[in-house]
């Protein structure tokens, strides 16, 4: 199924009355039926959306008043819209759809090479083609996303033709921050989509197995992050440097990327943290803010993050040992 959404129509007016008080008229968001419903209504979490089954026709109307207007408003609306979407057609989806988000947008600052390290050169290859490689030939995975800053594009672009990278989609602007980037990335993804998958680009080691391993993993548990268990004595300080006490690292982890979530789920999130004003690094943060729990699945201690310069013999030589075997 297919629902389409068409365009939401706002407009104010005023009441016969002359008061002067505006309301806001916005307008249907049709959902178009394609296969039937079992039940007769369906009802969003948010109190201010009704779903109704008429005929062939889902309508869903939102009124409020102007003076509530405000751009948090304008962008829960759209996110709820998201949700509710996803929701409807979640519902008669017998396959899952896992959407890759490869986040590419950041400002390489720490490599100091005044180019991005996304096209950093490792045996040869740019750093970001190990990483499209490996999500390419992972039969889970339906469709790849790129974050990126507009002027990488066209670079991109032929690495994606060179290398045949035909699970590539669409491009997406990548934002201030890291979650903004994410999310121009979510906005992007197919309509069939019920997984999000987000990975760092500059991740370059990951392997097809790791994927498939959290994508699997996702399914059951509905949302996974990858990961290994931190390897050193991990002390806590004090704020003159001093120490206080060691801690157990029995149950200390470090989260890498692939992470993998339930889009329903990750939608609602996001709403919840755009409107409290939250801004997170990670986005299993994100789904624990909204009452979540992310399982834990195992990743590799090879799945490092190319950040400096110094990173590039270790990478190489990690990867000319794979190549070896």
């Amino acid at each position: 199924m297919n629902p389409s959404v068409a365009k939401l129509d706002i407009a104010t007016d005023s009441d016969s009355g002359g008061r002067g008080f505006e309301s806001l008229r916005a307008g249907q968001v049709l959902f178009t039926k394609m296969l039937d419903f079992p039940h007769e209504r369906a009802r969003a979490e948010a109190d201010s959306y009704t779903i109704c089954k008429s005929f062939y026709i889902y309508s869903f109307t939102i009124n409020a008043s102007a003076r509530a207007l405000s751009w948090g408003n304008l962008i829960s609306w759209y996110i709820d819209s998201l949700y509710l979407k996803s929701l409807l057609q979640g519902e008669h989806m017998d396959k899952n759809f896992v959407s890759a988000i490869i986040v590419a947008a950041g400002n390489s600052t720490r490599m100091g090479t005044g180019r991005p390290k996304i096209f950093e050169d490792i045996l040869g290859i740019p750093s970001v083609v190990y990483t499209l490689n490996e999500f390419n030939i992972c039969d889970l995975v339906n469709e790849i996303i790129i974050v990126c800053k507009e002027e990488h594009r066209d670079t991109i672009k032929n690495l994606i033709k060179e290398n045949k990278i035909s699970k590539f989609k669409c491009f997406a602007n990548g934002g201030d921050t890291r979650q903004e980037s994410v999310f121009e990335g979510v906005k992007c993804v197919s309509e069939d989509s019920t997984h999000l998958l987000v990975h760092d680009a500059a991740r370059i080691l990951i392997t097809k197995d790791i994927i498939e391993n959290a994508v699997h993993d996702s399914f059951k548990e509905k949302f996974s992050a990858v990961g290994v268990p931190i390897k050193d004595t991990v002390k806590l300080i004090d704020d003159k440097n001093f120490i206080i006490k060691t801690i157990d690292r029995s149950r200390l982890f470090s989260i890498q990327t692939p992470q993998v979530f339930e889009r329903k789920f990750y939608l609602k999130a996001m709403e919840k943290a755009i409107f409290e004003n939250k801004n997170y690094t990670d986005d299993c943060q994100l789904i624990e803010n909204f009452g979540g729990k992310v399982h834990f699945v195992m990743g590799s201690y090879s799945n490092l993050k190319l950040t400096t310069m110094d990173d590039v013999p270790i990478f190489e030589s990690i990867l000319k040992r794979r190549n070896s075997k």
